[in-house]
């Protein structure tokens, strides 16, 4: 069966006066259920991941057992699953945002990472999602 999406993603991160920048396209499921919106790709370490983006919040689930819930009105806690173990994390989201439709779309995630009560880095995520042949 041929794929009907392409994600493009690109994660941003900023610290120490410098960023860095990572972006991938993948084939990607997308849907609607109950008004959140469900994007599921698998990124390039091979782990697989769906975000799913609410009207006012977003959560994205990665293979493994991470969850890291997105949310402008409170700071959610993290356990980031690593080969090394969890690492824990307090998430600040500044902005979540997102336009989708069944033709296509994107969404934005701007938010801060905080170990141990002090600021690890600010972070942005940017998605695309578009018809597969666009």
């Amino acid at each position: 069966m041929a794929e009907k999406y392409r994600i493009h993603v690109t994660g941003t991160q900023f610290g120490g006066g410098t960023h860095d920048a990572q972006s991938f396209d993948a084939p990607c499921d997308y849907r609607v259920q109950n008004g959140v919106h469900y994007l599921t790709y698998t990124d390039p370490a091979q782990v697989r991941v769906t975000l799913k983006l609410g009207p006012d919040r977003a959560v994205m689930l990665r293979s493994g057992g991470t969850r890291m819930v997105f949310d402008p009105a409170r700071a959610t806690a993290c356990d980031y699953v690593t080969a090394a173990g969890a690492i824990p994390f307090e998430i600040r989201a500044h902005e979540v945002t997102a336009c989708l439709t069944d033709a296509g779309g994107a969404a934005h995630l701007r938010y801060a990472l905080h170990h141990g009560g002090a600021l690890l880095s600010e972070n942005e995520i940017a998605v695309r999602l578009s018809l597969a042949g666009q």
